[in-house]
């Protein structure tokens, strides 16, 4: 490329998509993938190529980016891409025939969840999770949606009036020491999330840093965060945290949380937001499908994190799986209250609890290994590449 040139204009979704006529400059770049470049386009944007074209003059333009160097660089990018990010060979490079395009050849470039569960075979034939339910395949998905609920992004459904939808949540904070767990991400809560991450895959940053924002502007706000930080501080946890109140996990002590959900992506019923019952998300067969492929990995990469299942429906399907084995129960904090402020018995059942709340919370904290502020690697290169 030229050297003078911006190399990080050049990354999905950056060059505009418009109604406009195929360019010839990425009619040269994709023509080399012959019959697949439809598929090659695809993979990129999320969209087919013959419905919405990619128009690299407009981008040029807007730019003021027209010398033919540039033009050479577009060519040269979206070539690298299709051979090295997709996995799939430039026609000179062909020897025994052209092997299928495959979005799941991507490479994983951030704290996968997904990624995990694939490598440790929790997402088998039958697993309703697919190891392209990630960012670093659907990038180009997210860029061309404004809101959640759209064809593009839907992963599932409808099927007995359950629809899954994707959002930039898959991702995993392995250094945390308390592992918060919803029931599913809301449909306020996935526009959010899928705003701010298409603003900075727009600024070209790197997909772990864009879910670590999205993460961020998803996580818990207004008067929940307060009630569960009081709740926690209650208990006592910010002592054993070593920090100054448990509110802080919510804000500049970030790095010590993990916000997740039961079920990683949005669920809706009906068109709107899953609740955890009617259906119940631990007897539903597909439900309970996603809740394994999407929590068995996020408690096993946070391996040392306390674990706090907030609502009835989340605990339940925590308690599953301890019985199965899978997690630790000296790990989880039960029966603390839902926070959330439409819940008028908060108050009343966390005095009730208060006690039995601190003993397991000071239970917990006398089996860590090592204080807060000590890093340490948990995870293996497993679900990161």
């Amino acid at each position: 490329m030229n050297g003078d040139h911006n190399e990080a204009a050049f990354i999905p979704g950056r060059i505009p998509l418009s109604e406009s006529a195929f360019d010839p400059v990425l009619d040269e770049a994709l023509g080399g993938f012959g019959e697949h470049r439809n598929e090659v386009w695809h993979d990129l944007y999320g969209v087919p190529l013959d419905a919405t074209a990619g128009s690299a003059a407009a981008y040029l333009e807007a730019t003021n980016q027209t010398d033919n160097d540039d033009y050479a660089g577009l060519v040269e990018w979206l070539r690298i891409e299709g051979r090295e990010l997709l996995g799939h060979p430039y026609e000179e490079d062909l020897q025994d025939g052209r092997p299928p395009l495959r979005s799941d050849t991507a490479r994983i470039e951030h704290t996968c969840p997904v990624a995990w569960a694939a490598e440790h075979g929790l997402l088998a034939d039958d697993s309703i999770m697919k190891e392209t339910w990630c960012l670093s395949h659907l990038a180009g998905r997210v860029l061309s949606c404004e809101t959640t609920m759209t064809d593009p992004l839907r992963l599932y459904g409808p099927g007995d009036g359950l629809s899954v939808y994707y959002t930039p949540f898959d991702w995993v904070n392995v250094e945390a020491r308390v592992l918060f767990v919803g029931i599913t991400p809301g449909r306020r809560q996935a526009d959010d999330a899928l705003v701010a991450a298409r603003s900075w895959l727009q600024l070209g940053r790197p997909n772990e840093q864009v879910l670590r924002h999205a993460d961020f502007v998803g996580a818990f706000v207004g008067q929940t965060r307060t009630n569960l930080g009081h709740m926690l501080d209650e208990i006592g946890l910010q002592g054993h945290l070593r920090i100054a109140s448990s509110r802080d996990l919510f804000d500049f002590r970030r790095d010590l949380a993990c916000s997740a959900s039961a079920i990683t992506f949005p669920v809706f019923q009906n068109g709107e937001n899953y609740h955890g019952h009617g259906p119940e998300l631990v007897e539903h067969p597909v439900l309970w499908n996603l809740v394994r492929t999407s929590l068995v990995p996020v408690v096993t990469m946070v391996s040392q994190a306390l674990v706090i299942p907030l609502g009835t429906a989340v605990e339940r399907a925590v308690r599953r799986l301890v019985a199965e084995g899978i997690l630790d129960g000296a790990r989880c904090l039960f029966q603390l209250p839902h926070p959330s402020p439409a819940y008028p018995q908060r108050e009343q059942r966390f005095r009730e609890r208060r006690e039995d709340l601190i003993a397991a919370l000071d239970n917990w904290a006398r089996t860590q290994i090592a204080p807060a502020t000590t890093k340490r690697d948990r995870l293996p290169t497993s679900g990161t590449t």
